[in-house]
């Protein structure tokens, strides 16, 4: 079963003090007050920068499943940073009523594989 965690505020501060690229997402989020379509997100999403280290010094893993850790909430999105140790795995699934986009460049937190997830396709890249 996956772990759900809201980071506390000063850790979330923190983060996004040293991760311009999420504090750049989320003033955009802020700003335009609706629920962005995906082709916006696939925009700014390609061109994110994550600073890694910031990240994972900020967020963490569960021992079983999962863990979603939330950055930030509102009325029309959330930002989650989901981790997954070794061996650990999501099955295939839908977010029936929402949408689900991931940037297209990820880097593991405990190494350096570049992947990419295509969301509903089950496989990366």
């Amino acid at each position: 079963m996956v772990t759900q965690v809201d980071l506390e505020p000063l850790v979330r501060d923190e983060l996004l003090s040293r991760c311009t690229g999420l504090s750049g997402l989320i003033e955009w989020l802020d700003e335009i007050d609706r629920r962005p379509g995906l082709d916006e997100l696939d925009h700014r999403l390609r061109g994110i920068s994550i600073n890694l280290e910031a990240l994972r010094n900020c967020i963490g893993s569960a021992d079983v499943d999962y863990q979603r850790n939330f950055i930030k909430k509102s009325e029309f999105y959330e930002l989650v940073a989901n981790t997954w140790k070794p061996g650990q795995s999501t099955p295939i699934h839908d977010h029936v009523g929402s949408d689900c986009a991931f940037p297209h460049r990820l880097r593991r937190l405990h190494g350096d594989h570049p992947f990419a997830r295509r969301a509903g396709s089950g496989r990366t890249d």
